[in-house]
C-alpha cells in the first residue's frame, strides 16, 4: 500500500517495471561509495538484477518516488535475518523486528533516507540495519538520525 508523503512524494512497493530505474540508483550508489573511499562494498555488480527481482517478487523491495521518478530504493521486511546470527552484535532486544537492507538514494535527492526509515518504523516499531565498516556516509547517516528504534 503506497504511503503518500504529500502530493509529489510517496513510498511504495517496487514492481517489475521499476527494475531499470532501481538498477540506475544502485549503480549511482556504487559510484558514490567509490568516491567516498569505500572500495570494498557492493563490488562485482552487487546488488545484481536477479537479487532485486527476487526482492520485488517477495514484496520486500520499496521505492521512494519524487515527482513521479524513483529517487531511492530499499529492501524491507519483518522477520528473522539469518545473516544476523553470525554478526557479532549484541542486539538490545529480541522482539519482533523489521530488517532494512540495500538502501540507496539518488544523488539529486536529499533527506530521503530518514523518510524511508520513518516509513519502516511506522510499520514495525523496532528495526535492525547493518552496513559495511567502510561505508562512512551511511554510518554517519544512521548515527545522526537519532531514531531510537533503529539498531545498527
Amino acid at each position: 500500500m503506497p504511503v503518500a508523503c504529500d502530493g509529489r512524494k510517496m513510498i511504495r512497493r517496487a514492481v517489475i517495471d521499476d527494475i531499470d530505474s532501481i538498477m540506475l540508483i544502485y549503480e549511482d550508489a556504487r559510484k558514490y561509495m567509490r568516491e567516498n573511499n569505500n572500495m570494498s562494498q557492493w563490488i562485482n555488480g552487487y546488488p545484481d538484477r536477479n537479487l532485486i527481482l527476487n526482492d520485488i517478487s517477495l514484496g520486500h523491495s520499496y521505492v521512494y518516488e519524487l515527482q513521479g521518478e524513483i529517487a531511492g530504493v530499499f529492501t524491507y521486511y519483518i522477520g528473522k535475518e539469518k545473516s544476523y546470527n553470525s554478526i557479532r552484535v549484541k542486539w538490545t532486544k529480541n522482539d519482533r523486528y523489521g530488517v532494512i537492507h540495500r538502501i540507496a538514494i539518488g544523488r539529486r535527492s536529499k533527506n530521503i533516507g530518514t523518510l524511508c526509515l520513518e516509513y519502516c518504523i511506522n510499520d514495525c516499531k523496532y528495526l535492525r540495519i547493518d552496513t559495511h565498516e567502510d561505508n562512512g556516509p551511511m554510518r554517519r547517516f544512521l548515527k545522526k538520525t537519532d531514531l531510537k528504534s533503529v539498531e545498527l
